[in-house]
């Protein structure tokens, strides 16, 4: 039986293959690099600047060529000022920089991204969902996403699990967020063109919603709408909502 090498945790055995030498000649994608502790960078700076990885416990160093794909939503120069990412790694990892749009600024990808995430998920979990109804896209297409592919991904998640034995996804199957943004949009005052306005009505419409639904629990209300709980007394505060 083979043993686990010197230094390895319990369980570890030396010529286990790890991510790295295992995608020898191929891609590495490392979702939220930013995320990475200290060590890890350490450890990654390793591999991209020398090539070279060494198993968990392993005495030997193994080459190995691979293509890094990172991503994070985070501006690491920024973190790279603070201290909180190397700078020698950055500088390494920085050499072919793809900055995405936000979804809220390439509206036409929704039904494309809807309709590979409710494929997905249908699988995934066994449901007969096979389409988004008309309706249920112009809610989608409406809201701003700020959570980006990933909210919207959880979003179709959610709505095929709730849709249950339905082959269509309506409206009533998507999160009370997209509907009540839907109609606070629906219920804006005529002729208001001010982005001003029209923000504060719907934060004004969202809160009272929130309360109304969530009996005055003011911390609920706030963790719903992602706001801290003083974020939401100055609010309230502001709209005069007691």
């Amino acid at each position: 039986p083979r043993r686990p090498a010197r230094g390895a945790p319990p369980g570890a055995v030396s010529d286990r293959k790890g991510i790295f030498e295992q995608a020898h000649g191929g891609t590495v994608f490392l979702d939220e690099i930013a995320e990475t502790t200290p060590a890890m960078q350490v450890k990654l700076l390793r591999v991209v600047q020398e090539g070279q990885i060494r198993r968990v416990g392993g005495r030997h160093q193994i080459d190995v060529d691979v293509r890094l794909i990172l991503s994070t939503h985070r501006e690491l120069e920024k973190e790279v000022e603070a201290g909180t990412f190397r700078e020698d790694l950055f500088y390494r990892i920085n050499v072919f920089p793809i900055r995405l749009p936000a979804l809220r600024d390439r509206m036409e990808d929704i039904p494309l991204l809807a309709d590979y995430f409710l494929k997905h998920f249908a699988r995934k979990h066994a449901r007969p969902a096979n389409s988004i109804s008309s309706s249920a896209m112009g809610l989608l297409m409406q809201y701003d996403w700020p959570g980006n592919v990933r909210q919207l991904e959880n979003e179709i998640e959610r709505a095929v699990t709730i849709a249950g034995i339905r082959k269509i996804i309506q409206p009533e199957h998507l999160s009370d967020k997209i509907n009540l943004h839907a109609r606070s949009m629906a219920m804006l005052p005529k002729g208001e063109t001010r982005l001003s306005s029209a923000v504060a009505w719907v934060e004004r419409l969202m809160i009272r919603e929130a309360l109304r639904e969530l009996e005055g629990n003011r911390s609920a209300v706030a963790r719903r709408l992602g706001l801290t709980r003083q974020g939401l007394l100055n609010k309230m505060k502001r709209y005069a909502i007691l």
